[in-house]
């Protein structure tokens, strides 16, 4: 009687301890499965990270290669006009040199035509983007222009510092488009989109890209003809406009045409 105890007693044991070695066993399965997950998806993760910061490395690389070949092209290119110029100089009458450097004035702003630039952005703003992205980040969101996203945008960059630069002010951004349409009409609606909406407590302009030559046209037409427009009672209205060579367009009230001063 003892002995049928006793291995009763023995096989009980051995039951628990045969379902503690099973259940065991089953979490420690479920344990490597788990460690097996996290690890596949810390590799994954790790992967991701790589990929990015590879591309990164890409832009970066591809940017500091686009400016120095600008930086190199513009070189070349003011070399090149200092020697015509030399050379035009010393062989033609200054009414020749005159119309030779307005030639080239509209060249260099044909070539501008369908480029606008955006001035005021704080340093730093595009950080982590790339500057198309955050130039369509600003059309879209706040901006909030209609029909942003049909807005293509080839290429962006802030001007390039100067040992003379003033580091402590904004850059502005040159911005190239593809089409002429898009460049009017951002500049059609800047004013009314940026008018009390400032980006990170900067006020924001928009404008043309144009030559040295035809914003010091402008400035002069503002200082000299467009605050005397504006307080005269038979103006209904005046501005400078986005025009080369640079232009003041007004009308009077009684009359139907528009008037125009141009430098």
């Amino acid at each position: 009687m003892g002995t049928r105890r006793a291995a009763k007693a023995n096989a009980e044991v051995q039951e628990e301890q045969k379902c503690a070695e099973t259940e065991t066993k089953r979490l420690f399965d479920l344990l490597s499965k788990k460690l097996d997950t996290m690890n596949a998806h810390q590799e994954r993760r790790h992967g991701e990270i790589c990929e990015k910061i590879e591309a990164l490395e890409r832009s970066t690389s591809k940017l500091t290669s686009d400016i120095g070949s600008l930086k190199e092209s513009c070189s070349k290119l003011e070399d090149e006009l200092a020697g015509v110029k030399s050379t035009v100089e010393n062989k033609a009458d200054k009414s020749k040199v005159l119309e030779l450097e307005r030639s080239i004035i509209d060249l260099q702003n044909r070539s501008r035509r369908n480029n606008v630039i955006i001035w005021n952005i704080p340093e730093g703003s595009e950080e982590g983007m790339r500057m198309t992205d955050f130039i369509q980040h600003l059309f879209n969101d706040h901006m909030k222009l209609e029909e942003a996203e049909a807005i293509e945008i080839m290429r962006a960059h802030r001007t390039p510092s100067t040992r003379n630069t003033d580091l402590s002010k904004s850059r502005p951004i040159h911005v190239y488009l593809l089409r002429y349409t898009d460049r009017q009409f951002i500049l059609t609606n800047a004013a009314k989109s940026l008018k009390d909406n400032p980006y990170k407590g900067s006020k924001l302009y928009i404008s043309d890209d144009v030559t040295r030559e035809i914003r010091e046209q402008r400035k002069l037409l503002k200082e000299e003809h467009l605050k005397i427009l504006r307080e005269r009672e038979d103006v209904e209205f005046a501005h400078v406009a986005w025009s080369i060579p640079a232009r003041i367009i007004y009308k009077l009230k009684d009359q139907s045409a528009v008037k125009v001063i141009q430098k």
